[in-house]
């Protein structure tokens, strides 16, 4: 005869088994086919005709919340993912660039904030890529801060055509 504990132990352990087993049959079951949503079609066609159309040259019409001294955000998201080149081609050249290994950090400055870009080098293809980003200064005005650079590198290409 088996002592008592044993006993319990070894229902204990089958129920626990039995039970994992039914948890393993609803983890197999295939889930339903759902289809994907699809906007509208009014909402397609809106959003394929500009608000705006930019004016010749390539500015915003006035209408388009650009008056004296805005500034288009621009979403810090963007950067992730992208080279250095492609970067200094959107924000001009990094008023400092730092080695921290296994970063590169290059440092973009404006009148009221400042922009970090970490570098990492994607051992897939051997280039850097932007992985992350840090903001002084910007208050939760990231967009407004890269716009502002973006403006001001744009301003200045302008000026040297």
């Amino acid at each position: 005869m088996m002592p008592v504990q044993l006993r319990r132990a070894l229902a204990l352990a089958g129920c626990l088994f039995a039970l994992s087993g039914c948890a393993m049959l609803d983890a197999m079951k295939p889930l339903p086919e759902r289809a994907p949503k699809v906007p509208p079609r009014d909402a397609v066609q809106q959003a394929a005709v500009p608000l705006t159309p930019p004016l010749p040259g390539g500015e915003s019409s006035p209408g388009a919340g650009s008056g004296p001294g805005a500034v288009k955000p621009l979403q810090p998201k963007a950067l992730v993912g992208m080279t250095p080149d492609e970067i200094r081609a959107m924000l001009g050249a990094p008023a400092s660039e730092r080695s921290d290994p296994p970063a590169t950090v290059w440092t973009w400055r404006h009148e009221r904030c400042e922009v970090d870009v970490f570098f990492y080098m994607d051992i897939g293809n051997q280039t850097f890529r932007a992985l992350t980003y840090e903001f002084r200064g910007a208050k939760r005005r990231e967009a407004r801060c890269l716009g502002a650079l973006k403006e001001e590198t744009d301003r200045g290409r302008r000026a040297q055509n």
